[in-house]
């Protein structure tokens, strides 16, 4: 029998059509850039734009530092990049997201601003406060203008020449050789609490990813072929530019146009922030009631980890409304009194109580931070982290990621010793000049900020940056040590102490990892900076 008609093969069923993506359900990470070859973000491109900044840019910051005391902000930094993105998109170029991270590393340096001096320019806008301050009426009034040394400010009509006169060159001297020493140690000291963080503690930098996003954004959008296709960072930075415009607009521009234009201010949210303390006194006395309505700190929220927030905003409630009432009627806070607003109200409360809490709270940072390295380099085995699983190996302190741009761990040890040493010796030949040996400032106190004080405090806002995003001080260290050492002199209040903070620099090297950026590329920088910036601040000051 003839065998039965077979059925036709099926047909190839079409592949089913996969849902676009929508933009809210883009799925980003930067951990996943991770698997990338680190490179060299310091290119002509980047020389370029440093000198945009330093000899176009440099001029109107200066001019709104002597206006209206502030800079230009961020908008400095990211005007120039978008500039540079959009001039290498016409030019059939792309950027690099290492290339944009070093261009607005190098960009924010030259276009900062002293929050205290208020005026931006370099280095020799700090000359010009200086000169100011010696030759004020404050300083005549407490009989100190002519115990200032002179190399912290020439005195009289001498101050108000030029840069390149003889009574100028010690302070300038000064100046310089301090700011080497001190940036000498951020890099050395800084590249230490970053390896004991990041590299042993596996601490996570919550900030860090979305300072990096912006360089990654902008790179991609240099890297726009014109399809009309844009990724979820480049939506995520549009969105926020115009977020922050109009929030700059109503927060900002509003008050400052209206008060130049009808002589009266008017802020449509208040600022800097609601102040509702003196309403909620008569039942919560010392409690401090404010509701910020800044952008920026509301978005901060959404990116640190929840247990962070739901901490900071628990201790908050608890101490600044539930127990400052109480503490208020135990008599633990005596300096505060009613119709004190928050700012009044958290100041006498720092003095009274909050200072000393603080101070115990940075110890405790730092013992347990010590207790958790000491605790692994004695086992010296790799232990498992209670929480999620981190590998604790205390030769990651010391290895050296040569793809990187990790230096050996010998070379940071020695220069920050040896830059210490130099600062140290500066100071004591600055501060004891002319001193008769039994009134001399000892030089054990430079010795114990420079190499006890200054490395704890780094490795302690290091540690806290890295677990919260955010950073701490002990106020009045230098001011209380002056005051133990019973030194006469006034120019101890001048000299440049070896005492900071330099825990900052941990954030910057993890964000230069998260951009795949070589650390030997923030060195070169630096190296462009200093002197185009002395250079710059020379010309237009």
């Amino acid at each position: 029998m003839p065998d039965a008609p077979k059925d036709p093969p099926a047909a190839p069923s079409e592949p089913e059509a996969k849902p676009q993506e929508s933009f809210y359900d883009a799925k980003f990470s930067i951990e996943a850039l991770q698997h990338e070859p680190y490179e060299s973000g310091f290119t002509w491109r980047t020389v370029i734009g440093a000198f945009f900044i330093a000899f176009v840019m440099l001029p109107g910051i200066i001019f709104m530092g002597l206006m209206i005391g502030q800079d230009m902000g961020t908008a400095a930094d990211w005007v120039t990049i978008i500039l540079f993105v959009e001039l290498a998109r016409r030019s059939f170029m792309t950027l690099r997201k290492q290339e944009l991270y070093i261009l607005k590393y190098t960009v924010s340096h030259l276009s900062h601003i002293s929050g205290g001096v208020a005026l931006g320019g370099g280095v020799f806008a700090f000359l010009v406060y200086n000169g100011y301050l010696r030759n004020s009426e404050a300083f005549h009034s407490f009989g100190i203008a002519y115990q200032t040394p002179d190399w912290f400010a020439p005195l009289g009509d001498l101050a108000y020449q030029t840069f390149t006169s003889p009574v100028w060159w010690p302070v300038i001297w000064v100046t310089v050789l301090s700011m080497v020493l001190s940036k000498l140690t951020q890099l050395s000291l800084g590249f230490l609490a970053y390896k004991i963080t990041s590299d042993f503690e596996k601490l996570p930098f919550p900030l860090a990813p979305i300072h990096a996003e912006g360089a990654i954004a902008l790179a991609e959008s240099s890297q726009d072929k014109g399809d009309g296709k844009k990724t979820f960072r480049q939506y995520c930075f549009s969105v926020g530019v115009i977020a922050g415009g109009v929030f700059g607009l109503l927060y900002v521009a509003v008050p400052v146009l209206s008060q130049t234009f009808i002589g009266r201010s008017i802020q449509l949210l208040p600022i800097p922030f609601l102040d509702l303390t003196t309403q909620f006194e008569r039942w919560l006395p010392a409690g401090t009631i404010g509701i910020s309505l800044n952008l920026g700190l509301l978005l901060t929220g959404f990116v640190l980890p929840w247990r962070i927030v739901i901490g900071m905003f628990t201790t908050t409630m608890l101490f600044q409304i539930v127990l400052n009432p109480v503490f208020q009627r135990m008599g633990l806070l005596p300096g505060w009194a009613p119709g004190k607003g928050a700012i009044e109200t958290q100041v006498s409360n720092t003095l009274d109580l909050y200072l000393s809490v603080g101070i115990g709270t940075a110890l405790a940072v730092f013992l347990l931070g010590v207790y958790g390295i000491v605790k692994a380099v004695v086992s010296y085995r790799r232990k498992t982290a209670a929480a999620g699983g981190v590998q604790l190996d205390p030769s990651n302190i010391w290895k050296r990621d040569r793809e990187r741009g990790d230096p050996p761990f010998w070379v940071p040890v020695v220069v920050w010793i040896a830059a210490s040493t130099g600062y140290i010796f500066l100071c004591d030949r600055l501060i004891n000049a002319g001193v008769p040996d039994g009134q001399r400032f000892s030089i054990w106190w430079l010795v114990s900020f420079a190499f006890f004080w200054t490395p704890i405090n780094t490795y302690i806002n290091a540690r806290l940056s890295g677990i919260a995003g955010q950073h701490t001080g002990v106020p009045f260290v230098t001011e209380g040590a002056i005051f133990l050492s019973k030194f006469k002199s006034v120019s101890i209040w001048f000299a440049p102490l070896p005492i900071a903070n330099y825990g900052g620099m941990a954030d910057l090297l993890r964000e230069t990892q998260l951009t795949r950026t070589r650390f030997t590329s923030l060195l070169k920088a630096e190296l462009l900076i200093f002197p185009m910036l002395l250079i710059a601040s020379f010309i237009f000051w």
